[in-house]
């Protein structure tokens, strides 16, 4: 399995190598088919722009033409492709004159053959690459002919060749073949083999070689020729010590696995499964030592003290917020206590002066039972149901108050009554729905409804009153501490309490609506019930 798995490294490797050399050879082939197209064009432009039928015989006239001609051939050959050995000329074939770009690199002997063949209109094609040998060296001219005079570009086959040949990839070689042998160049290792267009591979001094064929749809194509990599026998003559290290691989592979298993892999895992049994709430756990390493022994004891600060720090902190929230909630009670206390004692100095024997005996019952409610809050054992019936009292107190001006209903579900709950919640709620609701209008409707839905504990409390202005709704429904001249530090009290007992699993939101305004609590029956068997 291992020789095989180096046979297919090998195979794999080679096609990598030919698809670069193919992706290369591709890319130069479309630059080279551009060049060869833009090249053409200027030649077209050089005779369509030269006014030559409207020159006369003059010979100082001719000498500024031929001053313009060959800066417009300097131009195009520094212009368009400088690195590509594109040549452009022009002839006059009445005057025998040949001019020639400053880049020309054609020897002497060649530009004569070129001019000779250039002085036989027979021979000449225009608008159309031409192969020609000048000496042994292969050209692909274009020219166009008007007239006596010509114009063109021409290239050679080992001007190809080196275009090809620069930035390549290592071990690759080309050759340049045209049709019947007219264009033709080639890397000197490949002047003795013929190449032909079926060929795939060649042997070269002894090594295999990859052919690949790139058509460049002019008369010509271009091969690329690659050395390829031999078999299992060659890897190891190329590299002598890759045997060694494999040996070496072999060994030492299964050795460090078993070291790494048990000096790093088992700890981390142990380590691991202690983390996640404490971020599962699980702080009981304590980590075993003199199971592994000394240094992982050192940061297992390290865990374990992590673990019982933690479990301190916990203690400390639930004590200190049992307290908080005990206090806060002294506080928001001591708030509203004076106030109502006052209005109604007045309510019954009122009902004294009017004589009124059932009001002030009403009254005080109510007030009474409001009064036992309140002072007993503190209790441990405070549930929904005295909430309920203070905030009948409060009810009930409003309704003499305020004669035929208030009108209530409360649907309560009676299962729900023994859960415990903050004290004064629904009475500062049903407070602030009279207060708020009377001053703008006659007859203040109250709708109370205490229920079940699904798994949640809702209250909803719903009046016929003036809209809340949008400040203030902001204001109670973001909790922000309001200043000291608010006169909603009821409703923000009661949204404080909540949300310091249940958390995310409560929510308090005032809203209004068309007919009015709608205050709603909705809690999490499992909190409810976790804060009751908290207490």
């Amino acid at each position: 399995a291992f020789f095989i798995n180096l046979v297919y490294i090998r195979r794999t490797g080679n096609q990598r190598i030919l698809d670069t050399v193919a992706a290369v050879a591709v890319s130069k082939t479309d630059t080279l088919k551009a060049i060869l197209s833009e090249s053409a064009l200027s030649a077209q432009r050089v005779v369509v722009y030269q006014p030559l039928r409207s020159l006369s015989d003059d010979p100082s006239e001719w000498y500024f033409y031929y001053q313009n001609l060959q800066a417009s051939l300097n131009i195009l050959e520094s212009g368009y492709f400088p690195y590509s050995e594109f040549y452009y000329f022009a002839y006059n074939r009445k005057q025998d004159y040949f001019l020639r770009g400053s880049t020309h690199s054609m020897p002497i002997y060649e530009e004569k053959a070129l001019v000779e063949w250039l002085g036989d209109p027979d021979s000449l094609k225009s608008y159309s690459w031409q192969a020609r040998t000048f000496h042994g060296t292969d050209y692909y001219i274009y020219c166009i002919a008007q007239g006596d005079f010509i114009s063109g570009v021409y290239v050679s086959a080992p001007a190809v060749l080196r275009f090809f040949s620069r930035s390549s990839p290592k071990d690759t070689l080309y050759a340049v073949k045209g049709e019947a042998q007219d264009f033709s160049a080639e890397d000197s290792r490949l002047q003795n083999i013929e190449l032909k267009s079926d060929m795939k591979t060649l042997r070269l001094d002894g090594e295999l070689y990859a052919v690949q064929w790139y058509p460049t749809t002019y008369d010509f194509e271009v091969a690329s020729v690659t050395r390829l990599s031999g078999g299992i026998g060659s890897l190891l003559v190329e590299n002598p010590y890759i045997l060694l290290l494999l040996l070496a691989l072999f060994i030492f592979v299964p050795v460090f696995y078993i070291f790494m298993n048990k000096e790093l892999l088992k700890p981390l895992n142990y380590l691991r499964f202690g983390f996640s049994r404490v971020a599962a709430g699980d702080l009981s756990f304590r980590g075993q030592t003199a199971m592994f390493s000394s240094e992982f022994n050192e940061v297992i004891k390290a865990f374990n003290s992590m673990l019982r600060q933690i479990r301190e720090l916990r203690m400390n902190y639930y004590e200190e917020k049992i307290l908080q929230q005990q206090t806060e909630n002294r506080y928001l009670r001591t708030i509203s206590y004076p106030h109502f206390l006052l209005n109604n004692l007045n309510l019954i100095n009122n009902f004294a002066y009017e004589k009124n024997e059932e009001g002030i005996h009403t009254a005080v019952m109510n007030l009474s039972q409001y009064l036992r409610y309140f002072i007993t809050a503190d209790s441990s054992v405070h549930t929904l149901k005295n909430d309920v019936e203070s905030a009948r009292c409060y009810l009930n107190l409003n309704c003499l108050a305020y004669p035929d001006r208030i009108r209530y209903s409360f649907d309560v579900d009676e299962s729900l009554l023994e859960l415990s709950f903050p004290p004064l919640v629904i009475s500062t709620i049903v407070e602030n729905c009279i207060k708020h609701g009377l001053a703008g209008t006659d007859i203040l409707k109250i709708s109370l409804r205490l229920a079940r839905e699904g798994n949640a504990f809702v209250f909803e409390a719903e009046n016929n009153g003036p809209a809340f202005p949008d400040p203030v709704l902001h204001m109670v429904n973001s909790a922000e501490v309001p200043d000291k001249n608010t006169t909603h530090i009821g409703l923000l009290s009661v949204k404080q309490t909540l949300y310091s007992l249940y958390k995310d699993a409560c929510s308090f939101k005032i809203q209004n609506h068309p007919d009015g305004v709608l205050v709603s609590i909705r809690i999490d029956m499992e909190a409810l019930k976790k804060q009751q068997s908290d207490r």
